[in-house]
């Protein structure tokens, strides 16, 4: 009769690294399932945790097994457990490791490109490529059925959106500086929602007023090739109100702290004239003021002048005097010669009767007075080879009817016409350096007073009506408290 083989233990630890390798392959099959069942991707990386746990329960039976000298055994059932959870852990785990990193390459690849793609349409600057640009932050299941370049539509359709984008701060910062790059930086950081993906990549924006650090909110989702513009990932440009420049982290060299200090002294000029608009009795001399008019070159308005206020005092006396009130006339003339189409188009005589009824009434009011939710509240500045132009935004009030009222979006445009500013605005461009940019304004510029002035308030008139909310009376019908 043969010799029985003597019987030796099998080493807890190798069935121990077979056990969670099995585990670790079983997870990656049913999960891989689901996943691909859901049309999503796996992102598990927690599973492995278990190939490296199995890796070193692995190693660390084999060298149980190789000092106990034929005391324990690595092998059941004609199965070697240590080899086999060493092969199925490195395998599948570099397998998945492989998988990761393929999809964040595809993540970061495809974000890439659609950053370039988006920051090459807002730098050109003309409002075709900013209208494709707009396109890129609608979703892929709503934009689809809307031509790139279909800018009426989308606007009738994201009507604020639409707006606030063309005065987004990226926007603005590029179109007044033709010489802007835009260098792409990475993937700052990428995740997989149940909506799709989700990652926000970072660049920055380089021309005569700085550095500008950027980040770009990015959303994808995966098409299943209906209901979408086509198959694979969809990428969306996620825009809010707030921007995409990084504005704490911005850096400005000379020439762009100058055209701070120059947006800022002209919205508040504009401000100004905006707020002496809202009193009726105080508008007319707010034209006076604010527009800088000249009586030789408008005498129809001399009735308005301090040598008129006295001539009327010394003929009528004092107190009949200081009782006179401008009429319409008068109303009607300073709204004639301020009210200009956009881009100073001349308006038919139907608009300018309606233009002047507002001036006459309740004259313009600061944006988002009226239209609580527009997105037109941006001061832009533009440069010309002889002066500089501000355009402040503004809400016309129009006529509307009863649980309703509606107004008009315009742009109270100034005008800086000082030659010494002019020139100094050139020298500083001239010499601009980015890399000299710096986070507090360098000793030495100096910041002059700018003298501003009101030229005109452009508007289409297109009415926008808001539904005012009713309230809903209270218990006994009553008014609430004060």
């Amino acid at each position: 009769m043969a010799d029985q083989v003597p019987y030796v233990p099998v080493s807890w630890l190798a069935v121990g690294a077979a056990s969670v390798a099995g585990l670790f392959a079983l997870l990656l099959l049913v999960m891989g399932l689901l996943s691909s069942r859901a049309r999503k991707p796996l992102l598990e990386e927690e599973l492995l945790i278990l190939a490296l746990v199995a890796i070193v329960l692995s190693f660390a039976a084999r060298r149980v097994v190789r000092n106990s000298e034929g005391t324990r055994d690595g092998t059941l059932f004609g199965v070697d457990l240590i080899n086999a959870a060493w092969w199925t852990a490195l395998v599948l785990g570099l397998g998945y490791v492989s998988y990761l990193l393929a999809i964040e390459y595809s993540i970061r690849r495809d974000a890439k490109n659609e950053v370039q793609g988006f920051s090459d349409l807002i730098l050109k600057g003309d409002p075709e490529s900013l209208t494709r640009a707009f396109h890129r932050t609608q979703d892929p299941n709503q934009r689809r059925t809307i031509r790139p370049d279909d800018a009426a539509q989308m606007e009738g359709r994201w009507r604020n959106e639409f707006v606030g984008f063309r005065q987004c701060d990226l926007v603005r910062l590029a179109t007044r500086n033709s010489d802007s790059k835009l260098e792409i930086g990475g993937l700052r950081d990428w995740s997989f929602k149940q909506t799709g993906v989700e990652c926000t990549f970072t660049a920055t924006l380089t021309n005569a007023e700085g550095t500008f650090p950027i980040q770009v909110p990015l959303r994808a989702i995966e098409s299943g090739g209906s209901g979408t513009e086509g198959s694979g990932r969809q990428w969306q440009i996620v825009f809010t109100q707030n921007g995409f420049i990084q504005k704490d982290q911005a850096l400005l060299t000379p020439y762009g702290w100058y055209v701070a200090h120059l947006s800022i002294t002209g919205g508040e000029f504009g401000r100004q004239f905006i707020s002496a608009c809202s009193n009726r009795e105080l508008r007319l001399s707010a034209y006076l003021e604010f527009t800088r008019a000249k009586i030789e070159e408008q005498p129809e308005l001399m009735p308005l002048t301090i040598a008129a206020f006295r001539a009327r005092n010394a003929v009528l006396g004092v107190a009949a005097g200081s009782s006179w009130k401008p009429g319409n006339e008068l109303y009607d003339a300073t709204a004639n010669r301020l009210f200009t189409l956009p881009a100073g188009a001349k308006p038919s005589e139907e608009q300018s009767k309606i233009f002047r009824y507002a001036w006459n009434t309740v004259g313009f009011v600061k944006a988002g007075e009226r239209l609580r939710e527009s997105s037109d509240l941006s001061d832009q500045l533009t440069f010309a080879d002889s002066h500089i132009e501000l355009r402040v935004p503004i809400e016309i009030p129009l006529s509307g009817t009863k649980g309703d009222f509606s107004a008009a979006r315009g742009k109270l445009v100034l005008i800086c016409n000082d030659l010494a500013i002019v020139e100094e605005v050139k020298r500083l461009r001239g010499s601009a350096n980015p890399a000299q940019a710096t986070a507090i304004p360098l000793e030495g510029i100096s910041l002059k007073s700018v003298t501003w002035r009101a030229l005109w308030v452009e508007s289409d008139l297109k009415p926008i009506r808001v539904e005012q909310k009713q309230i809903p009376p209270t218990a006994g019908g009553g008014p609430e408290g004060p």
